[in-house]
């Protein structure tokens, strides 16, 4: 039988909102600067880089909390109480825990942005670039998580979540502590 859960979070530390692999339409004008146009081309598009919809709100992909999720069973290596061996980990069934796309996650609009700036480490140079990301302050999320197979119990999704929301957080650059976040509640839906 399958669960859903009302989820409640809310940011302790900036979440920055640009993907990890930007929309390909940007990727595409980044290619054609010089590396010299490169801090220009950052201070005119840095806005793009922020996940919006529609109607100018700030939107958290839903893959990075699933992802977030995942990340925290592979670390936490929490076995769940429905497991037949030791070795067994949420890490798989969390893999099949949906997000629905139809009702978008919103963190704010467009207007609460600010931007972050600051030298960066190129992961494929080592070289170091001039970045200038989108962030939000005082962020909070509302969103629902399905559970499928209905085999999770509350206590152990909030376990998880807390993990993830201390340790390993939302959005990019989250190994120099961004995208932090606390739970305010989760209920289970009938």
């Amino acid at each position: 039988m399958m669960k859903r859960y009302e989820i409640k979070i809310k940011g302790w530390r900036d979440n920055l909102l640009v993907w990890n692999r930007m929309k390909k339409e940007i990727q595409d004008k980044l290619k054609n600067c010089k590396s010299n146009e490169l801090a220009e081309w950052e201070e005119k598009n840095w806005i793009l880089k922020a996940e919006v919809d529609g109607n100018k709100n700030l939107v958290l992909p839903s893959e990075w909390i699933i992802s977030s999720l995942i990340n925290s069973a592979k670390q936490t290596r929490l076995n769940p109480h429905f497991a037949t061996s030791k070795k067994e980990t949420f890490t798989r069934y969390i893999q099949g825990q949906q997000i629905p796309q139809k009702t978008p996650i919103i963190l704010g609009k467009i207007k609460d942005v600010e931007k972050i700036q600051g030298y960066y480490e190129n992961p494929n140079t080592h070289g170091r670039i001039w970045k200038i990301f989108p962030a939000i302050k005082n962020w909070s999320a509302t969103f629902t998580l399905y559970d499928p197979f209905g085999r999770m119990y509350t206590k152990e999704l909030e376990e998880l979540l807390k993990y993830a929301g201390e340790l390993i957080g939302l959005g990019d650059q989250r190994n120099r502590g961004y995208g932090r976040f606390d739970i305010e509640s989760i209920k289970e839906i009938e």
